[in-house]
């Protein structure tokens, strides 16, 4: 999105999309800080990927339950 002109004009104008029709926007696979900062210019709501945390295993977010419960929930 930094470097291609055209990544960061489709960003934009989704983004723009989803505040006109009052939805909320999450952008994904947000690999560093230089994303993480031109997502925040934009003021997309909500962020998810390497930049803001790694995967981990789905037990440490809930303490007591195997990921097999979780799954069959």
């Amino acid at each position: 999105m930094i470097e291609d002109p055209i990544d960061c004009a489709m960003v934009t104008a989704i983004h723009q999309l989803a505040q006109v029709l009052g939805i909320q926007t999450i952008a994904e696979f947000v690999k560093d800080d230089a994303i993480l900062l031109k997502l925040r210019a934009l003021k997309v709501d909500y962020a998810q990927g390497p930049a803001i945390h790694g995967p981990r295993p789905i037990e440490l977010e809930f303490p007591g339950l195997r990921a097999s419960q979780l799954l069959s929930a």
